[in-house]
């Protein structure tokens, strides 16, 4: 065993740069939560219920996210870039399709889900249902956000996680404090999804700008 500087110090800058990025995730959702707090304990309790319906959807995207980003840090690691981007366009393809099928199911389900919390009267109930037809149409875009996440975080770019991050969550908590008072939970799924179409779109942009040439000289290679 010997120390290595520079790797050390690359270990505290990306777990430094994760921390933020963390911190100002659950950071936002905190004030967000504010801002639908001012809606009354029934819709406070709808939206908590419809959370934890999403929980179980958001799961994919987070195992997800981390396994094309271990998958892209070996393949890069071993200078293996084609192998590294095409785990990433394959696993990208899955985690939309599997995604989109989840989403579909709670977007059917969403009165029989939130029934099981709330009770088939409780109050709020219609509200939860009204987040969740409005939020899951969306989830393809919560997905593939995930699935850059993954990729970026391989390839050790942890300042784009942490940027897009903050630009989605940042715009959420500002529209929330604005539109929920006058739209209730319905205006929370709408906002979340626009956030999800920030992040990827800043991503992609990224990525274009970024990855574009490097996967086009690893393919060239790869056909020769």
């Amino acid at each position: 065993m010997v120390w290595n500087k520079v790797l050390v110090k690359e270990t505290i800058s990306y777990g430094t740069m994760t921390a933020l990025q963390q911190s100002s995730l659950y950071l936002g959702k905190i004030l967000i939560q504010n801002a639908i707090n001012g809606l009354g304990t029934a819709v406070i309790a709808s939206f908590a219920a419809a959370t934890r319906l999403e929980s179980f959807i958001n799961i994919l995207g987070n195992s997800g996210a981390a396994a094309i980003s271990v998958f892209v840090a070996q393949n890069s690691g071993a200078h293996q870039e084609k192998r590294a981007f095409q785990g990433f366009f394959k696993g990208s393809l899955m985690l939309c399709v599997f995604g989109s099928a989840l989403a579909g199911l709670l977007y059917v389900g969403a009165t029989d889900g939130l029934t099981f919390f709330l009770g088939k009267d409780g109050p709020g109930l219609a509200e939860g249902v009204r987040y969740l037809h409005a939020i899951c149409p969306f989830y393809v875009l919560c997905y593939m956000g995930s699935s850059f996440v993954g990729l970026f975080r391989g390839f050790g770019f942890i300042n784009v996680v942490f940027w897009g991050t903050t630009l989605q969550i940042s715009s959420r908590v500002i529209l929330s404090n604005i539109y929920a008072q006058q739209y209730g939970l319905t205006a929370i799924g709408y906002i979340t999804a626009l956030g999800w179409l920030l992040i990827v779109t800043y991503q992609l942009t990224v990525y274009y700008k970024t990855f574009k040439s490097t996967k086009d000289k690893a393919m060239n290679q790869a056909t020769i």
